[in-house]
């Protein structure tokens, strides 16, 4: 083997280890939404194993409404745009994520044709119950100043 294959191979898994690393959840799909690639996370976030994901369809296990189907992959497909959608996964302990669904195109350039679609899941659960807790501390605070208030006034 020669030394460009040797290092084209190298580079190849260092990109291959560095997508696997990525802390979130990291899904490749061809432009039909059927998976070829997952990392450890979004194995984790999904609840299944790679091999089940892969070849399976992106929209479904990231719980995508068919309605807004279409409308999505015409934007990323069509328009080579970024769509964002927070979603809610798990039944039991449920989290919440932003799903970022980008084209993958043929050249850096963004001119070429649509080759696939990366997602990504941002967990953020941890900022929807901060959000939760001073959304009910305020209605709480609001409450407890209103009530002497009240008594003042009358």
């Amino acid at each position: 083997m020669g030394s460009l294959n040797k290092r084209i191979l190298s580079d190849s898994r260092f990109v291959d280890q560095s997508l696997r690393s990525v802390g979130d959840g990291l899904l490749v799909a061809g432009v039909g939404g059927q998976i070829v690639f997952v990392n450890r996370r979004s194995t984790e976030i999904l609840g299944m194993k790679e091999r089940s994901l892969l070849g399976s369809d992106l929209f479904q296990r990231l719980d995508q409404p068919e309605k807004t189907l279409a409308e999505t992959l015409e934007k990323v497909v069509v328009d080579r745009a970024t769509v964002e959608r927070e979603v809610t996964l798990g039944k039991s302990s449920p989290k919440h994520f932003i799903v970022r669904l980008s084209p993958v195109c043929e050249n850096s350039s963004e001119r070429g044709a649509v080759v696939g679609i990366v997602a990504s899941l941002s967990d953020i659960t941890k900022q929807r119950e901060l959000q939760q807790m001073k959304t009910e501390i305020m209605t709480l605070v609001t409450h407890e100043l209103r009530t002497p208030l009240t008594a003042i006034q009358e």
